[in-house]
């Protein structure tokens, strides 16, 4: 759990926005009902916002509750959700209110601000928008190296190959021995992971010999259905493909597959490798996948556009990443070319 706290209006919710690119904000007025039932179905690497906590505590003590049934409902609530961050305004300082019942609101929120401080792993106050680490436990950092396979026919065709189980053409080959000489150092016994299609095994072998291969079947491609092996020229006038074109390639293809499935799996394939223990996680990972895969894990870690990181073959991206109150945090993110 993260707590972020300062006075009012300094850019404590903005602060959340930027670090945790995917996050739910809930409202104070969300009754605790919702909040456990978005906690229960929270996707992957997103944080659960608790904002302006003192408005929420302030209903709850003119809703009957009291104190300890608040604090027993947020520390229930940080052990269900590691990546729980709660927002709130520091109400404890300046003029002591006249009216009894905005006294003990102003009590009861400095009490189980200063027990939930007790249990969170990070403590950031925010002043004129700037944080400042109250307390911060280390986080090691971890390099990881995206690349896209090397060229086959069907990319030289500008075909459309997801399922299709095809090598690389001698060009996509060739372009990969080039660029090998030019790949980020990375620390002896990386762990390599591929996906299980011959073109990404085979990039894998010629980018990293000898290297043993975990192929995880889930990195996989995304199946095009009836566009499988298919030029944009070949589905000109179909109405599916114009229906696909409009959508800004959002909707399902037609047999295939839908690209919210697509991205569902990858990310839960990439997630679950990233979720080691961190005193045993190695320093690097490397992973040769498709474009899409990469796509997808990219828009997952930086809330960004899905066609935001298209790379053509052979190229990829290195990013340094960290863990933190049940997230993955991007540190730096560059393309290799």
């Amino acid at each position: 759990m993260e707590l972020v706290l300062g006075g009012r209006a300094c850019g404590k919710t903005d602060y959340v926005r930027e670090k945790y690119k995917s996050c739910i904000l809930l409202a104070p007025d969300t009754p605790w009902e919702e909040i456990r039932e978005k906690a229960r179905v929270l996707p992957l690497d997103t944080a659960l916002v608790l904002d302006r906590l003192h408005e929420g505590i302030r209903l709850a003590l003119e809703g009957g509750k009291d104190r300890e049934e608040i604090l027993a409902f947020l520390t229930a609530l940080a052990r269900e959700v590691p990546s729980l961050v709660v927002v709130t305004d520091e109400i404890g300082c300046g003029i002591v209110p006249l009216d009894p019942f905005d006294r003990r609101w102003r009590e009861v929120t400095g009490r189980i601000g200063t027990e939930l401080a007790k249990q969170a792993g990070t403590v950031t106050r925010i002043q004129c928008g700037i944080p400042q680490a109250l307390k911060c436990a280390p986080h090691p950092r971890q390099k990881v190296l995206l690349l896209r396979h090397g060229k086959t026919r069907g990319n030289l065709e500008r075909r459309y190959i997801g399922r299709t189980d095809e090598p690389l053409c001698p060009e996509g080959r060739q372009e990969l021995l080039e660029k090998r000489r030019n790949l980020p150092a990375t620390a002896p016994g990386t762990p390599l992971y591929v996906s299980p299609l011959l073109r990404c095994r085979e990039s894998a072998d010629l980018l990293f010999p000898g290297v043993p291969k975990i192929p995880v079947s889930d990195l996989r491609e995304i199946d095009f259905g009836r566009f499988e092996g298919k030029r944009a020229e070949d589905l000109s006038g179909d109405p599916a493909y114009q229906a696909w074109i409009d959508s800004g390639g959002t909707l399902p293809f037609p047999e295939g597959e839908a690209r919210d499935h697509f991205e569902a799996r990858t990310d839960a394939a990439f997630w679950k490798i990233l979720q080691q223990d961190p005193e045993e996680m190695p320093p690097d990972l490397i992973f040769v996948v498709h474009g899409g895969t990469i796509m997808s894990v990219l828009s997952l870690l930086t809330g960004k556009d899905y066609y935001d990181f298209q790379v053509p073959n052979g190229d990829g991206y290195q990013l340094v990443l960290h863990r933190e109150n049940g997230c993955v945090l991007v540190d730096s993110l560059r393309r290799l070319s």
